[in-house]
């Protein structure tokens, strides 16, 4: 039985819902903010990944990552407040709630 969401859950949605149209934030970012230090450690990062897949099977916020190329951290953004990527960048973006996207693939020369 769930008592509702929890204190890094709300954290998250009230950032997802405060920040701007077009505003991108890092995994870092993210962390940062919900628990209030730059000193991120991985188990700060991997309770904000599984907050925002909750939050975003739940139906609060559509949170959608992109990943890019060379960088450690994911970016988010509000799906719902966001236009529709372009289709090259398609295979780079998901949602919170899929799996990680996979990069594409080097080419063999």
């Amino acid at each position: 039985m769930s008592r509702g969401p929890g204190y890094v859950e709300r954290k998250i949605v009230e950032l997802f819902r405060r920040t701007k149209r077009m505003e991108l934030l890092s995994t870092y970012d993210v962390c940062c903010e919900v628990f209030e230090t730059h000193e991120i450690e991985k188990k700060h990062r991997v309770s904000v990944l599984r907050a925002m897949k909750r939050i975003s099977g739940s139906g609060d916020v559509d949170i959608w990552r992109i990943v890019l190329k060379g960088q450690p951290d994911d970016v988010w953004f509000n799906h719902g407040e966001q236009p529709a990527p372009a289709p090259q960048y398609r295979s780079i973006v998901g949602p919170a709630t899929s799996g990680r996207p996979r990069k594409l693939p080097k080419k063999k020369t």
